[in-house]
C-alpha cells in the first residue's frame, strides 16, 4: 500500500523509523487513518525489536566474559589483526 502511495522507504533501520514517524505523525502527508495505525504499530514492533536485540546483545557479552573459549578467540582474532 505504501508503495502504491509513492513512499519509498530507506534500508537503515534509524532512517525507516525516522521515515515511519515522519509519515504516521506529519499532518502534510496524505495519508489516510487507515494507513497511519498500521504504521504506528509498525514503530513499535521496531522498538521493541531493538529492545530485544539490546538485551541479547548485553546476554551474549556477559557470557562472552565468563566463557573462556571466547576470551581465547578474542585473542587470537587480535592477533590477526597485527
Amino acid at each position: 500500500m505504501v508503495a502504491e502511495e509513492g513512499f519509498i522507504f530507506p534500508m537503515d533501520l534509524i532512517q525507516i523509523k525516522q521515515a515511519i514517524v515522519a509519515l504516521v505523525y506529519s499532518s502534510d502527508v496524505p495519508i489516510t487513518l487507515l494507513l497511519r495505525r498500521p504504521g504506528s504499530m509498525y514503530l513499535e514492533q521496531l522498538t521493541a525489536l531493538q529492545q530485544w536485540v539490546d538485551e541479547l546483545n548485553i546476554e551474549i557479552a556477559k557470557i562472552f566474559k565468563r566463557n573462556e573459549g571466547c576470551q581465547r578467540l578474542a585473542r587470537l582474532q587480535a592477533l590477526d589483526h597485527l
